[in-house]
């Protein structure tokens, strides 16, 4: 009986780990191609479609994070310590977001100026005339890249605990995030007299960035209770950087009634599954 209940556990990480592979490959790599395919061969995409995918995003992202990703946090620091599960979440969701900011502040110090080859908020690409075509390419792959990073580990993290925190994350969240963010990447680099093929493995190798730091984050946070409840503030701690960062100031940016609708609709429509998978 005991065999055939720990056989049961075991099938069951398994299929988690395998959907973890299927479902982060397809919310960074499979929707980041799709983005590439449109900015190729679609016709140019309505500013406004783009304007209310990021709206939608930033709403089903935000309750990710507050009704699932910090509950759960929360919940396997108290199977540690009860009476401080509340500061220990918070302190390393703080210390996770403080320090993706500081290597991105010293990353960003140290290869940007006055003139910058490309906008890391808009992830858009601008050749300067003083810099290499290979440099530029190799400095703004290394930057996205980095901003892969958080993204991937969110992702990666969340299957650890609830599994449909992660797949929601695959393709609610992200999916949609990477595909605007591949369409824009490969957009500009094509705009920016790069050849097609080098644009489409440029936009590529770095949404693999944040695949890889997924499959990391799944792998390290199961290796015991401790990992597992460091690695879900970790996911939380990156989901709120990606918030804070990359999405609150184009929402500020750009704010207006179309995206005030996508980001009410996300919002209400990821609470309402969340809330019918708890029931």
């Amino acid at each position: 009986m005991r065999f055939t209940f720990t056989k049961k556990i075991n099938a069951y990480n398994n299929v988690r780990m395998i959907n973890m592979f299927i479902f982060a490959f397809l919310g960074t790599v499979g929707f980041s191609l799709i983005g590439v395919i449109f900015s190729i061969f679609g016709s140019k995409i309505n500013p406004k479609i783009i304007k209310f995918l990021k709206g939608f995003t930033f709403g089903s992202i935000s309750a990710l994070l507050l009704v699932g990703i910090l509950k759960e946090s929360i919940e396997n620091f108290e199977k540690i310590n009860e009476n401080f599960s509340i500061l220990i979440t918070f302190a390393i969701i703080a210390v996770v977001v403080g320090l993706f900011y500081l290597v991105h502040y010293i990353f960003d110090k140290k290869h940007h100026d006055h003139r910058d080859d490309y906008d890391c908020d808009s992830h858009d690409f601008h050749l300067h005339e003083n810099k290499s075509l290979f440099a530029t390419s190799i400095l703004f792959l290394v930057s996205i890249s980095l901003h892969n990073i958080p993204e991937g580990l969110a992702l990666g993290s969340a299957f650890i605990g609830d599994e449909l925190h992660g797949i929601l994350l695959s393709l609610v969240v992200f999916g949609l995030h990477n595909f605007v963010i591949g369409y824009t990447i490969c957009d500009s680099l094509i705009k920016a007299k790069i050849k097609k093929r080098n644009a489409i493995i440029l936009t590529l190798v770095s949404s693999v960035a944040a695949y890889g730091a997924a499959i990391g984050g799944y792998f390290v946070g199961n290796i015991d209770i401790y990992f597992e409840a460091i690695f879900l503030c970790l996911s939380a701690g990156a989901m709120l950087y990606i918030i804070l960062k990359e999405l609150l100031p184009d929402i500020i940016k750009n704010y207006d009634m179309n995206v005030a609708i996508s980001l009410t609709f996300g919002l209400i429509l990821t609470v309402l599954i969340l809330t019918l998978h708890i029931h």
